[in-house]
């Protein structure tokens, strides 16, 4: 937990001076890369040949400044005059008479500015650049700590490869750029003695000793010296009393700093360094920034005195909110809409309308959303809260809207009252739900409807048997694929709904990502009644033995938007299954083949035996053989360790944390109910055990997870 305490600061240190010093960062690292080009362009420009004449030199700088106000001197107009910069402005004498040729401000160099933002931004403020480049060094040095540099075809998967490729050049140019600020390093100068000299003092002074035929250049330098450079090449430091050849200079860290050490190739070499800083820094910040909107938790609008808040299964509760909320936005009213699971309780008293919208999973169960939200009520009082309800169900489910009437129960026990009484939707709910809201908002224009479920005609085309035979340990599960005669538009992760005459459809995640091919994962359900009799479940009977293959069905698509793969194929994917839960993942994978832009994928799929009832197998493992899945991770509960798939995702904790914190990976879940609760429970012990996190803190992350998306669950039985 030592390790751990001190990764979780160093990741919090790393990313927090990246973002707070973000625009300084970006700006010193991209004025480095372009002043990394001087040495390219001085190698590409002709040799100076100028000379001057060093009497008429200086006869003509003290004619021209007497007071010793010029802060620079240069020869000009190929030796036959000479400039001075003084009061902010080029003055040009002619060496012969000394008259003023021109005056004019001081003419615009591009890598003169881009060096005075790189120093100090133009404004003096260069202690700003040495904070960045102290920071820049923490950043680089932290870095490499945090992960090794293994692959991801992602944001954050490039940006750890880049660092660590890149490393030795990244690290050298914050490095001397410290270095540089604290002096070491640098050229030997002598001591600033008998105070401040001026460029045509010490030019005066340094005639004696110093050619000034070739003079390139006087200028004011540090500490009230004066720099002289000539074509020799040689470099000169005046003072008030003494001319002093430059010793030790530009000195090697300068040169690595700058890219000077071996002219154009270094300077190169610096650019190349400078680019991968800036991007380093840049995607950085973007990979935080896209983690930070896909996890905000809910829409509101800034005075919102209405809340819409959904307990969805399958996306239709979310799609009719969100279809609310956006009406009433269109009308001007401010609207706060989010999954019901991400509201507190207490929030419900601050509220003039509530509008709830619940669905029914299971045996007349709330969805997660709303199971979490009646954990979260506890014993809390809710007087004086008043809400409307919308159900959506099936009579010809058992439990017609039974999650709602949960739902309701415990609002009105905890002191709620329903504003009217609750609206029940049976099957398509478009139109209960337009007569709900026009009965709170009459006249309320909602524009388009959510899309209601397409009906389908398939071809049973084939079906193969996933499991053992003559294994009473596993259950029997199938692959079914059944096509259609036109195109269908639908992404994995959707669902099926096939109704069989006379009973309630049940619903068959889709695991294919073909136009025209819908392939299913089914377990049959067999049971034996009070005789002994065994009998198949009536829609898994059918699909898996009853029906002849080439036999027509009639079914519905189901559009599950909450629990498809992200549309950013990039992003990483961590997919968890248990049993015929891997369904809708075999799609999800597909989805990804040949995909040059695809990220990282990893199943983490439980079953009971690996010879038994490891479903798709043989597809599975070449998909991890020819990289179209990253990462796979099993869990056999009845041989080998006997362990569950929340067993394993502990066991291989450290890296799970590392794609979920570092990456931003999505998660998709699904399988049977209990699968739900041990997934949540393991996610939050990995965040305790790898990420640093208390348990609080990791409660309060995982929601923000489901209620922003990147976590979602699809449970079954």
């Amino acid at each position: 937990m030592v390790f751990t305490d001190i990764k979780r600061r160093l990741v919090w240190l790393h990313r927090w001076l990246a973002l707070g010093l973000a625009p300084l960062l970006l700006l010193v690292t991209l004025t480095g890369g372009i002043l990394a080009f001087v040495p390219v362009t001085e190698s590409l420009a002709p040799a100076d040949s100028t000379r001057i004449d060093s009497a008429a030199l200086l006869r003509t700088i003290n004619g021209a400044d007497p007071e010793g106000k010029a802060t620079m001197v240069m020869p000009a107009d190929g030796g036959s005059a000479v400039t001075l910069v003084r009061d902010g402005l080029w003055q040009t004498y002619a060496l012969e008479g000394g008259q003023l040729l021109r005056e004019a401000p001081p003419p615009f160099d591009f890598f003169h500015t881009v060096e005075g933002l790189h120093r100090n931004l133009l404004i003096g403020a260069g202690i700003l650049v040495e904070i960045a480049a102290w920071a820049m060094l923490a950043i680089t040095v932290i870095g490499p700590l945090l992960a090794w540099p293994r692959f991801a075809n992602s944001l954050m998967g490039w940006h750890r490869v880049a660092g660590w490729v890149a490393l030795p050049l990244v690290l050298m140019l914050p490095l001397t750029g410290v270095l540089m600020t604290l002096g070491i390093g640098g050229p030997s100068l002598p001591p600033a003695t008998g105070g401040p000299t001026t460029p045509v003092a010490a030019l005066t002074r340094a005639a004696d000793s110093v050619d000034l035929s070739d003079l390139t250049l006087a200028r004011s330098f540090r500490q009230g010296r004066v720099l002289i450079t000539t074509s020799a090449p040689a470099t000169y430091v005046a003072t008030a009393t003494e001319i002093a050849p430059l010793t030790g200079g530009p000195g090697l860290v300068r040169e690595l700093h700058e890219g000077t050490w071996a002219g154009a190739w270094s300077g190169l070499l610096n650019a190349v360094g400078a680019a991968v800083l800036f991007g380093l820094t840049a995607t950085g910040i973007l990979s935080w920034w896209r983690r930070r909107r896909a996890d905000r938790a809910r829409s509101s609008d800034q005075g919102a005195r209405i809340l819409i808040a959904h307990a969805s299964h399958t996306g239709t509760a979310a799609a009719l909110a969100h279809a609310s909320a956006e009406a009433l936005r269109r009308r001007g009213d401010p609207v706060a809409c989010a999954a019901l699971g991400a509201v507190d309780p207490a929030e419900l008293a601050g509220y003039e309308t509530v509008l709830l919208i619940a669905s029914t999973t299971g045996e007349g169960e709330l969805p997660d959303s709303g199971r979490r939200f009646l954990a979260a009520l506890g014993t809390r009082r809710l007087d004086g809260v008043r809400y409307r309800m919308l159900a959506l169900g099936d009579r010809r489910y058992a439990h017609f809207c039974g999650g709602a009437h949960r739902l309701d129960e415990a609002l009105i026990a905890a002191g709620a009252r329903p504003a009217a009484p609750m609206a029940c939707a049976d099957g398509d709910p478009a139109a209960t739900w337009r007569d709900w809201l026009d009965a709170q908002f009459p006249g309320l224009e909602l524009g388009a409807l959510p899309a209601a479920d397409r009906k389908l005609s398939l071809t049973l085309e084939s079906r193969t048997l996933l499991t053992a035979e003559n294994d009473d340990e596993v259950s029997e599960s199938w692959h079914i694929v059944l096509t259609a005669d036109e195109d269908l538009d639908y992404r994995p992760g959707d669902l099926l709904m096939f109704a069989p005459p006379g009973a309630a459809p049940r619903s068959y995640s889709i695991g294919s990502a073909e136009p025209r091919r819908i392939g299913l994962t089914v377990g049959l359900a067999r049971y034996r009644d009070a005789d002994g009799q065994e009998h198949f479940g009536l829609a898994s009977g059918l699909l898996c033995r009853g029906l002849a293959l080439g036999s027509r069905i009639e079914a519905a698509l189901h559009r599950h938007e909450a629990f498809r793969a992200p549309a950013d194929l990039a992003r990483p994917l961590v997919m968890i299954a248990g049993g015929c839960g891997v369904a809708p993942f075999i799609g999800f994978i597909d989805e990804r083949r040949g995909r040059a832009d695809a990220g990282p994928s990893w199943l983490i799929f439980g079953c009971r035996k690996q010879e038994g009832d490891f479903l798709h197998r043989a597809r599975l493992e070449a998909d991890l053989a020819d990289g179209t899945l990253t990462r796979l991770s099993t869990a056999f509960s009845r041989e080998g360790e006997r362990l569950h798939v929340q067993d394993r995702m502990r066991a291989e904790g450290r890296e799970l944390c590392r794609w979920l914190v570092e990456d931003g990976a999505f998660v998709r879940v699904c399988g049977r109910s209990d699968l739900g609760l041990g997934v949540e429970a393991a996610l939050a012990d990995v965040l305790v055990d790898f990420g640093g996190r208390t348990r609080e803190a990791a409660r309060v992350e995982i929601e923000g997870w489901r209620q922003s998306g990147r976590l979602a669950f699809d449970l079954f039985g």
